[in-house]
C-alpha cells in the first residue's frame, strides 16, 4: 500500500474510533477537554471503561492514552486524543507516533519481548539492538544494553498499591559515543511492566510512563 493511502487509512479509522457513540469517544469524554492538562484522580480512571496509561515526555508534558487493540500475549497499542499512538510490547514503550521526533523502533536482537525470566537468565551479559529514530540518518543505530535486577518492592500509582521488580538497563550507543541508564518497574505477580523510564537517543528527551490500574481492578 502506498504511505498516502496507508495515512488515510489509518485517519478514518481513528475518525471512526473517536465517533460520538464509540468506546474512544466516551472515554475521551470521561477525561474532559484538555485531556493533557488535567490532574488524573482515581475516579476519572474509573469512569473509563478502557486501560489507560499516563505519558511524558521530557517537556513535562503529561498525556493520557487509552488502549486501541491488544495482541496477546505482549503488544498493545494506546491512542491519545490528538493521534499520537504509542506502541508497547508486555508494558515498554517501542514505538511512537505522532510527536514531533518519533521512536520508530528498539528492538533487541534475537528478543521478542523483554521479560523479567530473560533478564534474569541473560546474568550480566549484554543484549545487542537496534533503535530507529525518525531524523535523518537516525535508522539502525546499534546499541548495547545490560541489565540489573532489585529487590521486590512496593510502589503506588493513583492510590493503588502494586508489588514490583525494579530493574535498570544501562544503555549505550557507541557510534554516538552516549549512554544512558533506563528504569523499569515490573509487576512482580505477572512480568507486565507498569512504569518505565526510557532514554533512546542523546538529541531527544526520555520517554516516561506508568500504567493506571482502575480502583476495582486493582487486584486484576
Amino acid at each position: 500500500m502506498h504511505r498516502r493511502a496507508f495515512l488515510a487509512s489509518i485517519a478514518t479509522l481513528f475518525t471512526a474510533a473517536c465517533a460520538e457513540d464509540s468506546g474512544f469517544g466516551l472515554a475521551f469524554r470521561a477525561l474532559g477537554s484538555d485531556s493533557d492538562r488535567y490532574t488524573v484522580t482515581p475516579e476519572r480512571i474509573a469512569a473509563i471503561p478502557y486501560s489507560t496509561m499516563g505519558f511524558w515526555t521530557g517537556n513535562g508534558v503529561q498525556k493520557i492514552v487509552v488502549m486501541e487493540t491488544l495482541e496477546p500475549p505482549y503488544r498493545a497499542t494506546w491512542r491519545a486524543d490528538d493521534r499520537m499512538l504509542v506502541v508497547t510490547d508486555n508494558g515498554l514503550v517501542t514505538q511512537t507516533s505522532g510527536m514531533l521526533r518519533d521512536l520508530r523502533r528498539y528492538a533487541y536482537d534475537d528478543v521478542p519481548v523483554l521479560t523479567i525470566e530473560l533478564i534474569r537468565q541473560l546474568d550480566g551479559r549484554s543484549l545487542k539492538g537496534r533503535i530507529d529514530v525518525s531524523a535523518p540518518d537516525q535508522a539502525g543505530l546499534p546499541f548495547e544494553a545490560t541489565f540489573k535486577v532489585g529487590a521486590p518492592q512496593r510502589i503506588t500509582i493513583l492510590g493503588a498499591e502494586q508489588v514490583v521488580i525494579p530493574v535498570t538497563e544501562q544503555l549505550r550507543l557507541p557510534h554516538q559515543r552516549w549512554k544512558t541508564e533506563n528504569r523499569y518497574w515490573f509487576r512482580e505477580r505477572d512480568g507486565l511492566v507498569i512504569k518505565g523510564e526510557r532514554g533512546f537517543h542523546p538529541d531527544l528527551p526520555p520517554l516516561q510512563w506508568e500504567r493506571y490500574i482502575r480502583p476495582a481492578a486493582t487486584a486484576a
